[in-house]
């Protein structure tokens, strides 16, 4: 009796723990219940209002990268960006 009970608990925490870490991985990565993205389209199948990490998965779809504006200047010296 007290093996099944043992067993069961085991079980249980498995179980909770288990979705407990699907859920983190759900909202660190931002994914379908946490997304952030709006319905109003951006360019390269993004929309306004995702976060990085939807960004760079959806402009991997289109063979595209997220740069951060440090690399985006060593990759063009003469940028059409202005930090004001």
């Amino acid at each position: 009796m007290k093996r099944r009970q043992l067993v069961l608990i085991s079980l249980g925490v498995l179980v909770i723990v288990s979705v407990g870490g699907g859920v983190y991985r759900l909202w660190n990565d931002r994914f379908w219940p946490f997304a952030t993205g709006t319905e109003e389209s951006a360019f390269l199948r993004t929309t306004f209002g995702m976060s990085p990490p939807e960004v760079r998965r959806s402009l991997a779809k289109s063979k595209a990268t997220l740069l951060s504006y440090e690399e985006y200047r060593r990759a063009d010296p003469s940028p059409s960006i202005e930090i004001f």
